[in-house]
């Protein structure tokens, strides 16, 4: 049975990726023709007025605003391909990084259109892209956004290896630029030790260390208590390779147990986070260098 998306009671549609001169009367010429629209606008800088290019688009009924999606999406408008999917009036799917996939080693010739045609059979798309250079060059990578978990998992089962327009395909879930630069620095150097956080405060150090102990030769699993004994929800595992630590990462951080995500990762001495925090400030600082007028 095909997924029936709970987006699809919405009339609203998010159109990004849109050239800055485009304006106003472009965006009504372009979807008018698919019904009457009940409200449509670009998006700008409050300060200086500059295009942030995307924009909104509000049919008046479902039925126009659907096809819209179905026959505009990658759709040129003032020579660059609109990217359009179901507005989310609430961030937090996008914001989570659940049924986001990575994709890399494209051709440099394919198009957001050619990736979402291949990755559509896995289920229900809410968006794909392919990240151009600001001269609209492919960067060789993109990302495909599903609506479910289970549809990301299937297209990474199916595609991860497959060559598509001569180039094997990596296809991997989506890391945050937090996960990415955790990656870099536990790439650094050798460890053994871990730190592990976010779970249940009955969690106890014989649980703790039977599930670590699959990976590897445990030396100590230890769980930071207050002073009255009661769990403070992380802990430290020391293994006794690298190999068999970078195993455990790889098989548990992000794993379920009960209703809450464990966190696994290298444990860092505090120069190593300070920096980690330094990176992450600087990351933030140049994306609204982005948002903003220069």
């Amino acid at each position: 049975m095909a997924e029936v998306s709970p987006l699809w009671l919405r009339h609203t549609l998010y159109v990004g990726d849109l050239h800055p001169e485009t304006a106003v009367a472009d965006l009504e010429a372009a979807f008018s023709v698919i019904g009457p629209l009940d409200s449509f606008g670009i998006r700008r800088d409050a300060v200086c007025e500059k295009s942030l290019c995307y924009a909104f688009v509000n049919f008046s009924c479902i039925s126009h605003a659907s096809k819209a999606l179905a026959c505009l999406n990658h759709r040129t408008l003032r020579g660059k391909p609109m990217r359009i999917m179901w507005w989310q009036r609430e961030p937090e799917l996008r914001k989570s990084g659940i049924g986001n996939v990575f994709v890399k080693n494209l051709a440099p010739s394919v198009t957001s259109a050619q990736l979402e045609s291949v990755f559509s059979k896995y289920g229900i798309i809410l968006s794909c892209k392919v990240v151009e250079e600001k001269n609209g060059k492919s960067k060789c990578f993109g990302f495909v956004h599903f609506e479910t978990q289970n549809s990301a998992i299937s297209a990474i089962s199916s595609l991860h290896g497959a060559v598509f327009e001569g180039k094997k395909l990596h296809v991997s879930p989506f890391k945050k630029k937090e996960e990415r630069m955790m990656d870099a620095f536990n790439k650094e150097q050798k460890f053994t030790n871990l730190y592990v956080k976010n779970f249940g405060y009955n969690m106890t150090e014989d649980f703790l260390r039977e599930k670590f102990s699959r990976y590897g030769k445990i030396n100590s699993a230890v769980i930071m208590r207050d002073e009255e004994g009661n769990s403070r929800g992380f802990g430290f595992v020391n293994f006794d390779s690298d190999e068999d630590a970078r195993k455990a990462i790889e098989a548990l951080n992000g794993e379920l147990i009960g209703s809450k995500k464990l966190f696994v990762g290298r444990a860092q001495k505090k120069a190593e986070r300070e920096r980690l925090l330094r990176i992450n400030r600087d990351l933030h600082t140049f994306s609204m260098r982005d948002v903003l007028c220069v």
